[in-house]
């Protein structure tokens, strides 16, 4: 029984053996992208994404093939927020207690995150009058590589003395406004899985070589 089945296998395989053929593409792309806050004010912002890959891809059928590659991928993304920070019971130079409020306005957080990529895909092929159809689907291996973050904004530093009902708002104590204040650090980011989805359009230069246009989510 062993024996009918692999001969039927064979059987079934064999024509779609002897029309395989290989693709090999280079993509580059560049877009929108956003990154992930949990915010509790503001709004989340979006930011030029880009990368490269280079696929192979097996069609063991004239029209449907596998797919792998490895690319490198930025995305970006941030928040724009405007807001006030209060910090209770602190002391000046003085030893006076007060409320100090930092006001934030127009402030802006910016993420540039670093992956190496390695998709896997089920892919179509679709020759039309003059083009051919190129659609692909599959999940998509993000291996972090490296990440960091910026602000910027404009920060204005108040003073509440309580024991005197006032507002300060003198630079030489510290109560100031600011538009130089630009923190950043590294970040890692985590790696990630992703679904993802391809349609192009690819435009005949030979008989063996596309030209693709197209957008990838």
């Amino acid at each position: 029984m062993k024996r009918i089945l692999w001969t039927l296998t064979l059987v079934v395989l064999l024509p779609a053996f002897l029309q395989a053929r290989s693709v090999l593409e280079f993509t580059l792309d560049a877009g929108y992208s956003s990154t992930s806050y949990k915010l509790s004010e503001g709004k989340l912002t979006g930011d030029l994404g880009y990368g490269a890959d280079l696929g192979y891809a097996w069609f063991f059928h004239q029209n449907v093939g596998l797919g792998l590659g490895f690319g490198f991928r930025h995305y970006a993304g941030g928040v724009k927020t405007n807001g006030t920070l209060d910090y209770k019971d602190v002391v000046d130079t003085d030893n006076e207690p007060y409320e100090h409020f930092t006001y934030y306005n127009n402030w802006r957080e910016k993420q540039d995150m670093y992956y190496l990529e390695f998709p896997v895909s089920l892919q179509f092929f679709v020759p039309l009058q003059g083009v051919h159809l190129w659609m692909a689907v599959g999940a998509n291996y993000s291996l972090s590589m490296s990440g960091k973050t910026a602000a910027q904004g404009d920060l204005t530093h108040r003073g509440y003395y309580k024991k005197w009902d006032l507002t300060l708002d003198i630079p030489a104590h510290g109560f100031y406004e600011t538009s130089d204040f630009k923190p950043s650090q590294n970040l890692k980011p985590e790696s990630t899985v992703a679904l993802f989805a391809r349609l192009d359009v690819g435009i005949p230069l030979t008989r063996h070589l596309d030209l693709i246009i197209g957008a990838n989510v």
